[in-house]
C-alpha cells in the first residue's frame, strides 16, 4: 500500500500551476478541503488526476466563470469533486480517460452536467488511515 498522500497540499500544488491560466481567462478557483485528508494512492497519480481535471475545467470555463474543488472523507474514501460553471466534463472521451486512471488507483468516478450550464466530476480513491 502506498504512503498516504495529503490531498489538500496536492490540490494547492496543482492549482499553483493552473492559476496563471485561470487569472488570464478571468476564472475564479476556490478550494474547500479537509486538511487532514490523505489518499492511499501514489502522489504522482493523484497529482495527474487533479491536473487533468483542473486544467480541463479552467480551460472550458468562460471569462467570469468559476471552478470549485472540494475534498472530504467519505467512508473509506477520499472524495474529491471538481465543479465548473462551463461544462468541462460533458466530453465522454475525456471522462473515460480520467476514469481509467482513477480505476487503476483503486477508485471510482462519476460526473454530470451540461455544456454551458456547468458540470461536476467526482472521484473517490481509497483513504489513507493512520493506524
Amino acid at each position: 500500500m502506498p504512503e498516504g498522500t495529503p490531498v489538500e497540499p496536492t490540490i494547492v500544488a496543482v492549482l499553483s500551476a493552473v492559476e496563471p491560466v485561470a487569472r488570464r481567462r478571468g476564472v475564479s478557483v476556490q478550494v474547500e478541503a479537509d486538511l487532514r485528508l490523505a489518499a492511499a494512492v501514489e502522489a504522482e497519480t493523484l497529482r495527474s488526476i487533479l491536473e487533468q481535471l483542473l486544467t480541463r475545467a479552467v480551460s472550458s470555463t468562460r471569462r467570469g466563470g468559476w471552478v470549485r474543488v472540494c475534498a472530504q472523507p467519505e467512508r473509506a474514501e477520499a472524495l474529491v469533486s471538481v465543479k465548473d460553471s462551463g461544462g468541462a466534463f460533458v466530453d465522454r472521451k475525456f471522462r473515460e480517460r480520467v476514469a481509467s486512471l482513477i480505476r487503476t488507483a483503486g477508485g471510482r468516478s462519476w460526473s454530470h452536467g451540461e455544456l454551458e450550464r456547468g458540470s461536476t466530476f467526482y472521484f473517490g480513491v481509497p483513504r489513507y488511515k493512520v493506524h
